[in-house]
């Protein structure tokens, strides 16, 4: 406070820190705004970033994405790594300044440069995308692998999904595995989705349903669709667990309500047989379309099919061969088969 109060710029944005954090004092976002800004007229480049982050947060201040980013252009020309991030980010996102990923590149390099894992993970998903650099698979994996090895849970991750796939580097299941493991117990419930997946698979690993259960419910516990979707089919299937219709719905539903299509699917089937539920054809229309808007191929298919024999819907047979088409070009090959059967190819 003392330091703070005659004006040096350190002492102002650690007073300013400990008001955000309520550390020692009452959290206050006012008074910590107050010294941030003080310091930040004092040129400090921590303080001009945390100043930003308040601006873009809307703590202690009107949100305001113009004057955020105002502030965080000061921090980055400083040579501040997390200025030159949230910079990048704003530019990446458009938000503040008009959307540009050759700039959004540019910082976040500056940023990976001074060794920050977040912007070193950025900058391998502009490589890795074509955003705002050339296309190089080589150059992305080099920079997740910086961002990995510092312990970054959506680098890690990344190392992992390019050693899953073979790309920019030799397939590698034992690798990928290794990296999975690290980001999924670091919390990131993606890679722990894609965990679970090589252990119901068996890639890199002995296959093990158990393992795959517990990984997907990590994952679905974090409100992530594609492990509740695993975890329902898991129930579905009684692959790890006993059956349990009543659960696999349940988690389905969950997925479904994160978008995840083939989950709206599956629900459209269990309403169809029945499978945890009464039988319900209006409900099964209801799940087979957004299951299609979600771009579920066999959504599409099933879709269809209430629409060619009246399922919860009026019949439909030029509905339901528009959808079938569809479905085709999706990749069904049910949707494919009832085209030819109904003499429609």
């Amino acid at each position: 406070h003392k330091s703070a109060e005659q004006g040096y710029h350190w002492g102002q944005y650690n007073l300013g820190e400990r008001y955000y954090n309520g550390d020692g004092v009452e959290q206050d976002y006012n008074e910590a705004i107050k010294w941030f800004k003080k310091s930040a007229e004092n040129n400090n480049s921590w303080a001009q970033n945390a100043l930003g982050n308040a601006y873009y947060n809307g703590l202690g201040i009107k949100q305001d994405y113009y004057e955020a980013v105002k502030w965080y252009h000061k921090s980055a020309e400083q040579g501040y790594h997390w200025g030159q991030y949230n910079l990048g980010e704003r530019y990446y996102d458009g938000v503040g300044v008009e959307q540009d990923y050759i700039k959004a590149m540019k910082w976040f390099k500056k940023s990976a440069e001074n060794n920050n894992s977040w912007a070193q993970n950025a900058l391998g998903n502009g490589y890795y995308n074509g955003l705002g650099v050339n296309k190089d698979y080589y150059a992305a994996v080099e920079w997740y692998r910086k961002s990995a090895e510092q312990g970054y849970h959506w680098g890690q991750y990344n190392l992992g999904i390019r050693y899953y796939y073979g790309e920019g580097l030799q397939q590698d299941y034992n690798e990928a595995i290794k990296w999975f493991k690290k980001s999924a117990e670091n919390n990131n419930s993606w890679a722990q989705t894609a965990l679970g997946t090589c252990y119901y698979n068996g890639l890199g690993t002995n296959q093990d349903y158990y393992e795959a259960v517990e990984w997907y419910n990590k994952s679905a516990q974090q409100n992530y669709g594609l492990g509740q979707y695993n975890l329902a089919n898991m129930y579905y299937n009684g692959f790890g667990v006993d059956r349990d219709y009543n659960m696999a719905l349940t988690l389905y539903t969950y997925a479904a309500n994160n978008n995840v299509g083939d989950a709206a699917y599956m629900l459209s089937c269990m309403y169809y047989h029945g499978y945890g539920v009464q039988v319900n054809p209006k409900m099964e229309y209801e799940w087979a379309k957004k299951a299609a808007q979600l771009g579920s191929a066999e959504g599409m298919t099933n879709l269809g099919n209430c629409y060619y024999y009246g399922r919860g819907i009026t019949e439909n047979k030029s509905l339901a061969k528009e959808w079938y088409k569809k479905a085709s070009k999706a990749g069904s090959v049910n949707a494919k088969n009832n085209l030819r059967n109904f003499l429609w190819l």
